[in-house]
């Protein structure tokens, strides 16, 4: 009896689906990397949309304005973009101004013309801070502080 002899075929011959396995593995992982960007980048603008919404959402901060340019409250704290109203609730005229020589943070326009009674004037603060400011036609000269955070 003769010895049976099989013919192996060549390895590159034999069917494979390492190639494309290997290839959906790289588009899966492409995918993924695509899909975590665009969360990603949804997320991040979401939560940058809510940081601004949550700054413009906030009311204003109000300071009255009374007899002899007193200021209440006289500090007031807010954050970046938000405004700041002085009222002039007194019979009197008053003047917002921006207190020389503090050596505290400057806002460029600071500064009212004179409010007549029950008048107002508005300021935005666009950069952090602390703003000094008083009344410029009050006798006392009354003095208030504006905290600006981030």
């Amino acid at each position: 009896m003769e010895p049976q002899t099989t013919q192996q075929q060549p390895m590159s011959a034999v069917p494979s689906n390492k190639p494309r396995a290997a290839k959906i593995a790289a588009f899966a992982v492409l995918a993924m990397a695509v899909i975590g960007a665009i969360v990603g980048g949804v997320l991040f603008t979401q939560r940058e949309a809510d940081n601004q919404a949550s700054a413009s959402a906030l009311p204003s901060a109000q300071v009255h304005i009374s007899a002899g340019g007193e200021l209440s409250p006289e500090t007031v704290q807010i954050k970046k973009g938000q405004a700041v109203t002085w009222t002039n609730i007194d019979g009197s005229m008053h003047s917002i101004a921006q207190m020389p020589g503090t050596g505290g943070s400057t806002a460029e326009g600071l500064g009212s013309n004179p409010i007549e009674e029950n008048s107002s004037y508005t300021y935005t603060f666009e950069q952090t801070g602390t703003y000094a400011y008083y009344d410029a036609l009050s006798s006392g000269h009354q003095a208030g502080t504006i905290i600006v955070k981030e």
